[in-house]
């Protein structure tokens, strides 16, 4: 008697595995993609309590139609790699601005998202208050590389209020 495997046992074995990674492999993906979006909540709670801090300034530039910041660089707020643009979408690949900018509406690029002081385009997301349009907002620079829901907004968008809720156009 000799001793091993047969053809047919080795074949199950094989599509057992193969069985397995078909639907581990999409699982992961996901995984990874929600893992993305981890960086969203801290930078936007960072960025509104900049914001909480630039309007009880006594020395700060707010008034009583704006008191918020505009800028990122009026705040003084940077993500790692240390690049801004107009748009998020522009972010990856290095095709961003490299220093800061006193523009508004000017994103600073995370690794997956574009931070910046507007809610330009999801103020109704955030608030329905005029005076906090100019708050937090967060919006993906590579909508196939975050998750979607079924509606098809996923995680692609989010923004902090002053009182620190986070609302999003999607799963976030």
């Amino acid at each position: 008697m000799k001793k091993g495997f047969t053809l047919i046992e080795l074949m199950i074995v094989i599509a057992i595995i193969g069985i397995l990674a078909a639907v581990a492999i999409p699982m992961y993906s996901d995984y990874t993609k929600k893992s993305r979006t981890s960086e969203v909540p801290g930078n936007l709670k960072d960025l509104a309590q900049m914001q909480l801090i630039y309007k009880e300034d006594p020395n700060g530039g707010s008034t009583g139609t704006k008191p918020y910041a505009m800028a990122l660089a009026t705040l003084g707020f940077k993500t790692s790699s240390e690049n801004f643009s107009d748009d998020p979408t522009k972010c990856p690949g290095g095709s961003a601005a490299s220093t800061a900018s006193t523009t508004y509406n000017t994103y600073a690029c995370g690794t997956y998202y574009g931070y910046t002081t507007t809610s330009t385009g999801a103020s109704s997301t955030c608030t329905n208050n005029p005076l906090v349009t100019d708050f937090v907002y967060a919006q993906a620079t590579d909508k196939s590389k975050v998750p979607n829901d079924a509606g098809g907004a996923g995680f692609s968008r989010a923004c902090m209020d002053p009182k620190f809720n986070l609302n999003h156009a999607g799963g976030l």
